[in-house]
């Protein structure tokens, strides 16, 4: 058995489809149809077609993103992106044919067509990213036909990768991620949209009605003469049909809880996450046809009602509320009240963010401690006395949030945490922003004088039903955020996490939605000193309410001892004054230029490594494949030196050969532990 068969036979037991490949087509016929194949068919394989020695994976179930880009920033940014979206759902692997183009292998149990968006570059070049679904394949093994080298695969070998550990997706999660790498690519790159296909999948002109979507007062005039007889199935489905109908919009959800408000086993919270569930799986199959065939059949004359209404100016969409207009000359002016100037200010939203490690939630601590005491602020502002209200998913109060507060001088009579949500059986669940800001109002009231609301992090007390990743849904949670800062005047401080993939932009250096960022009225980036190893930067992403702050250095530090008999240690924050003399996106755009010096040599020793054996190797070859590779002249060159590598010729018609130095220290190490 070859090789190439012991390969195939691998993936189909990995979950995989696997067909032969020459060059890169299927040579096969009905190739698109081959999820049947047995081992034995694979093995005979190579007597059918003995020239296709490479391998390809069929794409309906285990659907492939094809980041065809020639830019390299652009094609790193779009896969940083997709596994900003899918990491945290499943293994990431990346095949690489010619560099920087690549591929994210992920898989499916629900199949959909292809999907693509065509760019233009700055440079007038075309580039493409494509999700290759039902009826087409992708090279997984071989030697890419135009650069004459193996694909090589990134974050794992290919014989390990089984399909079950990859990421699932729908191709709806498909087409989010699609039109955030199209606003990513042309904002941040400067490429222009060409052109978009996405095709549709299942749903057609039954139920649905030739056109699904309709005027969201039309709709509401229809679910207004609908019957509910409090029945799940029949509330489910109107949502569904109520949800693509307005496209999810505010007014269908004004609309639905309207029509929900009718039954008897109205709940607001459960109609809210079904809406907000509808978000991660698109209904396709059901739409305004259903609302209007259900209305016909409880009043056959709503339509000529509702006509005859709107042409009088009679007719009111199902609004919640009336609308009610201030003339500004009216409202009295009032001055930003700030409990830390241009940091945290009373009645606003500010959100902390930074990678783990950095000491996020300990900071909150150390404002908590300033502000229970009256301390003072570290650029000399004072700290109002007030009392705090910590909300902590990751941290106990016993043994971590008690002791750094003690760590950090708090006046603990003035802090309280939140202990546990209890339901009305006695058990406890999460506390949700989407549900229970109303009790929590009502025990800052019963506080008084609650200054500070910590929420760390934010991402954990979002509700059941929301994709963090979609702005709608996100900002439905945090709007009404801001206004429970306005009511009770207390500056709500959200903490949350970077994204895993790095970013060039603060603004872009907040896990999630984008609304994450917008909805704060500051935002603060705590990160590494680039320029000082243990060193931490406090660093103002965004300031709506005035100046950005200066940014801040500290140090994580543990050598303090509280509790009885000082037995217990504990970390603390400690502030430095030494000047900060970079922004937020200089921190970011340091750290990415350190990164990508990384990451291209060490490609290109691997490179080397991999290419130069006992008898040397072509100089000129070795230049040939670095450039095919993507791999600069420059870096190929710093590789060299790294690893010793040294050049040679026997007489002028052979031309140089590459060897490695043996006579240099450590040569075996540099060589990877083999003996070239």
């Amino acid at each position: 058995m070859t090789d190439v068969t012991a390969l195939r036979l691998q993936l189909r037991r990995a979950g995989f489809h696997p067909i032969p490949v020459e060059g890169k087509a299927p040579p096969m016929k009905g190739w698109s149809q081959k999820f049947d194949t047995s081992e034995d068919e694979i093995r005979l394989w190579p007597r059918s077609w003995h020239l296709a020695v490479s391998t390809g994976v069929l794409a309906k179930f285990a659907p492939g993103l094809d980041i065809d880009i020639m830019d390299e920033e652009a094609a790193d940014a779009v896969e940083a992106l997709a596994r900003e979206h899918f990491e945290e759902h499943g293994d990431i692997h990346v095949r690489f044919g010619k560099w920087p183009k690549r591929l994210v292998i992920l898989r499916t149990d629900e199949p959909f067509l292809k999907l693509a968006r065509v760019f233009v570059a700055p440079d007038g070049s075309e580039h493409k990213i494509e999700v290759l679904g039902d009826g087409q394949q992708y090279v997984v093994a071989g030697v890419h036909v135009q650069t004459g080298q193996p694909y090589r695969w990134q974050g794992g070998e290919l014989e390990t990768i089984t399909r079950d550990s990859l990421p699932y997706v729908r191709r709806e999660n498909m087409e989010r991620l699609l039109d955030a790498a199209t606003k990513l690519l042309v904002e941040e790159h400067g490429f222009i949209l060409q052109s978009a296909t996405q095709a549709a999948n299942g749903g057609g002109p039954h139920e649905a009605g030739k056109e699904p979507q309709a005027a969201p007062d039309l709709i509401a005039a229809a679910l207004a003469v609908i019957p509910n007889i409090a029945d799940w199935d029949q509330w489910n489905a109107v949502g569904m049909a109520t949800w693509r109908a307005t496209g999810g919009s505010g007014e269908g959800l004004a609309a639905f809880d309207a029509w929900s408000r009718k039954s008897p086993k109205y709940d607001a919270r459960i109609t809210a996450e079904k809406w907000a569930a509808f978000f991660k799986s698109p209904p396709t199959h059901i739409g305004a046809g259903t609302i209007f065939h259900l209305a016909d059949q409880a009043s056959p004359t709503w339509r000529q009602e509702f006509e005859t209404s709107k042409s009088s100016g009679q007719h009111q969409t199902a609004s919640t509320g009336n609308i009610e207009l201030v003339c500004v000359s009216e409202v009295e002016l009032k001055a930003v009240d700030w409990l830390w100037s241009n940091h945290l200010a009373r009645g606003k939203v500010t959100l902390l963010a930074g990678d783990s490690g950095l000491a996020k939630s300990l900071m909150t601590t150390d404002f908590a401690a300033r502000i229970s005491k009256g301390g003072e602020w570290l650029d000399g502002d004072e700290a109002p006395i007030g009392n705090v209200v910590i909300l902590s998913s990751e941290d106990a109060i016993n043994d971590t949030i008690k002791p750094r507060l003690e760590a950090a001088g708090a006046d603990q009579r003035r802090i309280f945490c939140l202990a546990r949500v209890k339901t009305p059986k006695g058990a406890s669940r999460m506390f949700s922003l989407q549900t229970d800001l109303q009790q929590l109002g009502e025990k800052i009231r019963a506080i008084s004088n609650v200054v500070l609301v910590i929420i760390d992090p934010v991402t954990s007390y979002m509700g059941s039903q929301i994709d963090s990743h979609h702005t709608v849904e996100v900002r439905a949670v945090l709007e009404p955020v801001g206004r429970f800062a306005e009511e009770f005047n207390a500056c709500v401080l959200g903490i949350s996490h970077s994204p895993k993939a790095p970013q060039a932009k603060a603004l872009n250096a907040v896990v999630g939605s984008g609304a994450f960022v917008h909805a704060p009225r500051l935002v603060f980036l705590a990160i590494e000193d680039p320029e000082a190893p243990g060193r931490n930067l406090l660093l103002a992403a965004k300031n709506n309410l005035g100046k950005k702050a200066e940014g801040l250095g500290y140090h994580i530090l543990d050598d303090r001892f509280v509790g009885p008999g000082d037995s217990i240690r504990s970390v603390y924050i400690e502030w430095d004054n030494l000047p900060v003399c970079m922004t937020a996106d200089e921190a970011l755009a340091a750290h990415a230029e350190k990164r990508k010096g990384s990451s291209a040599l060490g490609e290109a020793e691997n490179f080397l490594r991999e290419r130069i054996g006992a008898s040397g190797v072509s100089s000129k070859d070795i230049h040939d494949e670095a450039e095919a590779l993507g791999i600069s002249e420059r870096t190929l060159k710093r590789a060299r030196k790294k690893l010793g590598v040294k050049a040679s010729k026997d007489s002028y018609a052979e031309g140089w050969r590459l060897f490695l130095d043996k006579q240099a220290h450590g040569w075996r190490d540099r060589a990877g532990g083999k003996d070239p």
